[in-house]
């Protein structure tokens, strides 16, 4: 490398975009490095003479495309608007103004002019949601933005809670179903109309909710909820897709069984916290996600049909739009092509609809669970046991939703490597007291699930065989320090929530998955104004009841969370809220290498202190 590369010119400040464009030059053609050249480096010469570096890019030109350039190339001058060589004051001012503080002449200095206002301006009307809902009951909702792709979709309350009794795995196999082909079009024709919107269209069923959705450009918006319209209201259900189904969906469950993150922390969680039968003899949150390998039968092609018509209803539905759209253009398409179009209705003559649950509550119950852990792996090259500990949490109606928010991010935690760099998370209470305490443990996080009338929380842990019980004690221990928060730690948890709410909202993908969950489950959406306002009132007090509801101790269940005016019409502050009142009811899932080294309550309890 030459000399100059590595001592820049010091009369003024130089970019790195300069560094790289010399360093490019030196082994490219003649003739594109003279264009290159010119566009990047200062030809300032007399009127009517040629520069010493226009002199030498001309030269240049006409070498050989292999020819090198000599060694002694003069050092670039960049000029940045401003900050040339032959303005010294600003470059001084550059090198004399702290990082923190803005430089002068940009935004937010202090020769920088005022920002123009217009409250009649766009930017007022956009990321405001407007909500209308239809005489049938399919709801509209739509968000502006400044965007020009327009994402969109259909949210249906529908998943794998509402699955009737003698099947589990009817909304899996309804996913494998839906683009298989519909009453109007074949199979070869729906995977031909998805690629000529982009390929962009993903189908899916949780727990709650069915989403379609999909991103397109404007002129095509018609013509894409033209083709939703027909998947969502008339998917064919052909005896040969069922058949395929019946292959895919125990391979699905099967890859899901080898990643112990997103199954034990995942289905074998609900499955024990929520596994029981209600009063009523339903099961309802412990559905798992697919269909059981072990225990169940694949569900009939009679019964998806029937779950699709007995959910997939106008006033169990909503459309949403994010983009630059207008509400009632939007309001008007919807009428077009789903009001005027029939939708399934049930046949009691193949199902006995009694048996397919609309609105079951879910019940919490706990429990314990061991299985073996996956042998060593590409993954996991050493013996590697798992941990969930999880305990009933508020729903998402719950006036505590916003304070057990708090307490999830600030005990955070993330993995022994992170690909993400260093610092990511190392703030938060796991990181800091259980990853970087213990060089054992290889991964370790919180995370909360609401649903509508409860939730579960958890954190889950893996790490070195044989510690099986030191890694529940360290968690219980991290579980009861939540009823002892610094204000500090409070602010900073927060904040890292509010940058991740704004963070999210970057994504039209995440604002539109944010625009449709809530406005189905609210019938509005919080703005960001009024979320943010929920989190400055959370106090430690908050996050101190909040651990002990988690934990069943007695004496909290009459604290009273604070709720803003306004959240306080969306979130049902006057409800009871039955979490916590069966006292210290965990929900423990164990992988490990034998039966003895299962967690279960008893330990637990043993070392609640």
């Amino acid at each position: 490398m030459r000399p100059w590369l590595l001592s820049l010119p010091q009369s003024g400040p130089c970019g790195v975009t300069a560094l790289a464009a010399a360093t490019a030059r030196r082994a490219l053609p003649g003739a594109l490095a003279g264009r290159l050249g010119r566009a990047a480096y200062s030809t300032d010469a007399p009127a009517g003479q040629e520069s010493a570096m226009d002199k030498f890019f001309s030269q240049a030109a006409s070498r050989s495309p292999g020819h090198r350039f000599p060694v002694d190339l003069p050092p670039p001058e960049v000029i940045i608007p401003g900050y040339s060589s032959e303005s010294p004051s600003s470059s001084d001012k550059a090198r004399t103004t702290p990082i923190l503080q803005p430089l002068p002449g940009f935004a937010g200095g202090p020769d920088a002019p005022a920002p123009v206002t217009n409250s009649n301006s766009l930017s007022n009307q956009l990321f405001k949601t407007q909500l209308t809902t239809l005489p049938s009951g399919l709801k509209v909702a739509t968000t502006r933005t400044g965007a020009v792709v327009i994402n969109t979709g259909v949210f249906v309350r529908s998943g794998t809670r509402y699955d009737n009794l003698p099947h589990s795995g009817l909304a899996q196999y309804l996913d494998l179903h839906a683009l298989r082909g519909t009453t109007n079009l074949p199979h070869d024709m729906v995977s031909k109309r998805i690629i000529e919107l982009g390929g962009m269209l993903t189908f899916g069923s949780d727990r709650e909710l069915t989403i379609c959705q999909t991103s397109v450009m404007p002129a095509d918006l018609y013509k894409s909820h033209e083709f939703i319209s027909d998947i969502i209201r008339n998917p064919l259900f052909s005896e040969a897709a069922h058949e395929e189904c019946t292959y895919l969906a125990p391979e699905q469950l099967r890859m899901l069984e080898e990643m112990p993150t997103n199954y034990a922390g995942n289905d074998l969680l609900h499955q024990v916290a929520f596994g029981g039968r209600t009063s009523d003899g339903v099961y309802t949150g412990g559905r798992p996600l697919g269909q059981a390998l072990a225990t169940s039968t694949p569900p009939s092609l009679d019964a998806v049909r029937q779950f699709h018509a007995n959910l997939f209803r106008p006033e169990n539905a909503l459309v949403a739009f994010v983009g630059g759209v207008d509400h009632d253009q939007m309001v008007d398409l919807v009428h077009d092509m789903y009001e005027t179009q029939p939708w399934r209705t049930p046949d009691p003559q193949v199902v006995d609809p009694s048996t397919i649950i609309t609105n079951a509550n879910a019940e919490y119950i706990g429990g314990e669970f061991w299985a073996p852990s996956q042998p060593p792996n590409a993954m996991e090259p050493l013996p590697t046991s798992h941990l969930v500990l999880g305990f009933e949490s508020p729903g998402y109606n719950d006036p505590a939703f916003f304070a057990l928010s708090v307490a999830t991010f600030l005990l955070g935690g993330g993995a022994s490597f992170s690909s993400g760099g260093p610092g990511k998370g190392v703030f938060t209470r796991l990181y800091r007291n259980v990853l970087c305490r213990h060089p054992w443990v290889n991964l370790a996080f919180s995370h909360s699930m609401p649903y509508r009338e409860t939730g579960i929380f958890y954190v889950y842990a893996s790490f070195s065989q044989g510690r099986e019980k030191q890694m529940a004690r360290i968690v219980l221990h991290e579980l009861m320090g939540l009823m002892h928060v610094l204000p500090e730690e409070l602010q900073r948890a927060k904040n890292q929530l509010r940058s991740a709410i704004f963070m999210g909202l970057e994504s039209s993908v995440n604002n539109l998955d944010d625009t449709g969950r809530q406005c189905l489950y609210y019938s509005s959406r919080m703005s960001a104004e009024e979320t943010i306002a929920r989190l400055d009132a959370v106090t430690t007090d908050d996050l101190a009841m909040v651990a002990q509801r988690l934990l069943g101790l007695p004496g909290c269940l009459d604290y009273r969370f604070n709720v803003p005016p306004r959240v306080s019409d969306i979130l049902d502050d006057n409800a009871t809220s039955p979490w916590g009142s069966k006292g210290f009811c965990p929900t423990i899932i164990t992988l490990s290498d034998t039966p003895n080294t299962a967690i279960t309550s008893d330990f637990l309890l043993s070392n609640f202190r």
